[in-house]
């Protein structure tokens, strides 16, 4: 990667130091598209758009809520199988009409990197001069040109809080178990619980609680219907989340964990040992570092207000994971105005639709979507975990094919 230097101050090149890059890189870089991001061109989807919904690989995720109103999310959701067990363990039925409950932007993220679909909307312009028609309010159509990775897919999200407890995950889990058709892939990308406590079998929160080894119990039972996908979590080379720490334990399980374009790992994720099974490593956004070997936060911020001179490095990678957002004043991205648009709009502005997204939870919706691509166009439900490449390797769409 070149350093960065003040050349860069190129506005077509970024924004001061920092270095421009298209918003579906990662779709390049995973194999999906073939050329220019911005022109679309996937011969992957060009195969799944001929199929038919009636192949649609169906995906459960077991996160934070949905904003299933959000634009790039109009036909991927099955709102008559999602339930929320974020307020109640039995699990509430949603009712589409009554809109979402947004208490986080973390499902929203994973939902859209998975299954975003392009759209259109009503954008209002502003009211000044020459913008006003008979005090009607101007409108034009604007085009929200972000997709996932299989946006032929459906999605079946399954609410929980950040931080469920055992009796709530269980019932999550016995709900999605009795889905039918079983879903093909179920994504667990935010662990459940401090792994420790968890492999104890200790409750999260208080003693008349349900214990996790119910919960594995039942997790066992469904990982031989479904691929389910784990985020190894954040904490670092040795430590790796629950229950993405199943896996090799229950075979239909994988932990997935976060590299570059190189497979180089990220500076937070989990590094298998040799003897570790069924982990695989795909893209995310790097994060701030402070170890022994090198401290740095932002390599492209000003150092210097007068010289500008820019941080150097060249081992960072420029590109962030771009994902969705909640509408409106929620989420990573909060829009400026106290206004939460309908799914059609019209909106205010749209740069608070989509937000950076990181982590290894990034990494897991990547390889979700990326798995039930090539199922789709393989029309196959099932993958041979003999097959994985292992963490050494970039979990592209090609090494996705390579399991069916």
């Amino acid at each position: 990667m070149t350093t960065v230097t003040a050349t860069t101050q190129d506005p077509t090149k970024g924004t001061g130091f920092y270095p421009s890059f298209h918003a579906l890189w990662h779709l390049k870089a995973l194999c999906v598209i073939q050329g220019d991001p911005a022109k679309f061109s996937s011969k992957a989807w060009n195969q799944a758009s001929g199929a038919g919904d009636e192949s649609a690989v169906r995906i459960v995720i077991m996160d934070t809520t949905v904003d299933w109103e959000h634009p790039n999310l109009q036909g991927v959701i099955d709102t008559g199988k999602m339930r929320d067990f974020s307020g109640m363990n039995a699990g509430e039925a949603v009712d589409p009409d009554t809109g979402p409950t947004i208490y986080g932007a973390h499902g929203t993220a994973v939902a859209g990197l998975i299954g975003a679909r392009p759209a259109t909307v009503k954008l209002q312009l502003p009211e000044r001069a020459g913008l006003l028609n008979e005090g009607k309010t101007v409108q034009k159509d604007t085009a929200l040109p972000y997709a996932g990775i299989n946006p032929f897919c459906t999605i079946i999200p399954i609410s929980l809080t950040a931080a469920p407890d055992p009796d709530m995950v269980l019932a999550a889990l016995r709900y999605i178990g009795q889905l039918d058709p079983a879903p093909q892939i179920i994504v667990i990308a935010a662990a459940w619980d401090d792994t420790s406590r968890a492999l104890q079998d200790k409750q999260s929160f208080d003693e008349t609680e349900g214990k996790w080894s119910q919960v594995n119990a039942v997790l066992e039972t469904i990982c031989e219907n479904s691929l389910v996908l784990c985020a190894a979590g954040n904490a670092g080379a040795g430590a790796m989340a629950y229950p993405a720490i199943l896996a090799g334990r229950f075979p239909g399980l994988i932990a997935v964990t976060a590299c570059d374009m190189d497979a180089n790992p990220l500076t937070y994720a989990y590094r298998p040992r040799p003897d570790q099974s069924n982990i695989i490593a795909t893209l995310s956004t790097q994060s701030p570092r402070y170890d022994s070997e090198r401290v740095f936060l932002d390599p492209w911020a000003e150092v210097d207000s007068y010289l500008k001179t820019p941080e150097g490095t060249t081992d960072f990678p420029k590109q962030r994971i771009i994902s969705l957002d909640p509408r409106g004043r929620r989420g990573y991205n909060p829009s400026i105005y106290r206004y939460d648009p309908p799914g059609d709009g019209p909106h205010l502005e749209i740069a608070s639709l989509y937000a950076e997204f990181s982590g290894t939870s990034a990494a897991t919706a990547i390889a979700a979507g990326l798995i039930s691509l090539a199922m789709q166009n393989e029309g196959k439900s099932k993958i041979d975990p003999a097959k994985l490449p292992g963490p050494g390797t970039l979990f592209d769409l090609d090494a996705a094919s390579q399991l069916l």
